[in-house]
């Protein structure tokens, strides 16, 4: 499949620059729950999807000397995290696959830099952890500090090597309560 992309963007005459790579689909699971087709799912959204999108891309960084591929990992790929296992496995994939590409990729000139968020205030909460509070939301990361975030890796110079910008709530919104998927 990333074969066929890059080979219609070179057709195309496509210049890549930027790949961000920021799919995900995670919603808890129990290792009970966490049936193949789980565990598959959030595997090819949270890990295998980046390593394809920079597959594809690749060719025309190449090409050019030059690019940056920004891989939103998870503060979920540096600790567990309860009735999560799926995503916290894609997650340190994730950080995995962008540790080897740092290394592959620079001798391209090719940037490859990782932001870890903690949780952010996106929707995946309300539509699958519908008990929290306004007060627990307040303390999620707004996910214009995560696009912030990522404008400033961005601007640093070239030489300059950032693995991972890890991204921390100042307030943990589930501090003093059980695990967030609790029902």
């Amino acid at each position: 499949m990333g074969r066929a992309i890059s080979e219609r963007l070179a057709r195309a005459g496509a210049r890549i620059d930027l790949l961000v790579n920021c799919a995900f689909w995670g919603p808890p699971g129990s290792l009970e729950e966490t049936d193949e087709a789980f565990w598959d799912r959030t595997v090819d959204s949270c890990l295998k999807g980046p390593y394809l999108c920079a597959r594809a891309v690749y060719p025309s960084m190449r090409a050019r000397g030059k690019g940056a591929i920004v891989n939103i990992g998870s503060a979920a790929g540096k600790v567990g995290e309860d009735n999560r296992s799926a995503y916290c496995a894609a997650k340190w994939g994730l950080e995995g696959l962008t540790a080897a590409l740092q290394i592959e990729l620079h001798k391209e000139g090719i940037r490859v830099q990782l932001l870890s968020p903690g949780a952010t205030d996106t929707s995946f909460w309300r539509d699958h952890a519908p008990g929290l509070t306004e007060e627990q939301l307040a303390h999620f990361i707004p996910p214009e500090t995560v696009a912030e975030a990522l404008v400033w890796v961005l601007s640093t110079p070239d030489a300059v090597h950032i693995p991972d910008i890890p991204i921390y709530n100042y307030r943990n919104p589930f501090e003093g309560k059980g695990p967030p998927f609790e029902t």
